[in-house]
């Protein structure tokens, strides 16, 4: 029983045939058992547990109207008041050192620092003046802020 190889001659003329096909058969066996095995050892969720949630209290929720820090072309600010009853806030006039004051008496609560504020300015304001009013707004401690843009639509 000879083979060939890389081209020389068998030098017998009953040369055997090397077939190069592999069994799977080995393969799907281990699958198996890895599959048995795993699904043995898996953790079966049975345990229930039971929550006591109380129903939901439907109805509007109280909305408290934005409060805005509005920057004129001029560098003056002021913060808005909600007034009782109507929908125009009233604006008091603010300096960068009673800025924060300002503002938690207009927001009120136990914890105005955690609401959001609207820094309302247009592209004529100065840089610099709302630079500080930003930086004045990050010493105080309020960080939830958004921006409005005065410019308008074309």
């Amino acid at each position: 029983m000879t083979l060939s190889l890389a081209g020389f001659p068998a030098r017998s003329t009953a040369a055997v045939r090397h077939i190069g096909q592999l069994s799977i058969v080995p393969f799907v066996g281990a699958t198996l058992a890895v599959l048995s095995l795993l699904m043995v050892t898996a953790p079966v969720p049975t345990t229930e547990i039971y929550v006591d949630i109380p129903p939901a209290a439907f109805g509007p929720m109280p909305r408290k109207p934005p409060t805005y820090l509005t920057i004129s072309d001029d560098g003056q600010m002021s913060v808005s008041f909600a007034a009782s009853g109507t929908k125009i806030p009233i604006l008091r006039e603010a300096t960068l050192d009673s800025l924060g004051s300002l503002l938690a008496q207009s927001i009120g609560g136990t914890n105005p620092r955690n609401e959001e504020v609207f820094l309302v300015a247009n592209p004529r304001v100065r840089f610099g003046v709302f630079l500080a009013a930003m930086n004045r707004l990050h010493q105080e401690g309020y960080y939830h802020l958004g921006l409005i843009d005065e410019r308008p639509w074309p």
